[in-house]
């Protein structure tokens, strides 16, 4: 960083003074320009685009490419597709029948109270 005794010492000596102190100037910043556009290439560099050892990655995790094309199709199930479900079996092993006796929320007894549906569900093992 210039003192600003030195930005006058180079004004006093005249007009001719100032145009060599901004060439100069405008010389040193075209070469910081170069160096940040090669420090910038070396670092976007790795072992996959360079002939940089796999070492030198570093630990970020690379970025996987799908090698599936995309299609104009609708993620998840298609439309019209049957699908493949397992049913229920017409003569299970053994059946387990579960009342629930409280409110999980409240903790009040539903002993009184009507059922208002229920499910079915089975477990292959």
């Amino acid at each position: 960083m210039l003192k600003k005794q030195e930005i006058l010492a180079v004004y006093q000596k005249g007009p001719q003074a100032i145009c060599d102190f901004v060439h100069q100037l405008e010389s040193q910043i075209q070469n910081l320009k170069e160096r940040i556009e090669e420090l910038e290439k070396s670092f976007k560099k790795n072992s996959t685009n360079s002939h940089k050892s796999p070492s030198t990655d570093g630990f970020r995790k690379p970025i996987t490419k799908s090698l599936r094309k995309s299609s104009q199709r609708q993620t998840g199930g298609q439309l019209g597709h049957k699908g493949h479900t397992l049913h229920l079996t017409t003569i299970p092993d053994h059946m387990i029948t579960y009342s629930p006796t409280h409110c999980i929320c409240c903790h009040t007894s539903l002993k009184h109270e009507p059922v208002k549906g229920y499910r079915i569900r089975q477990v292959y093992d």
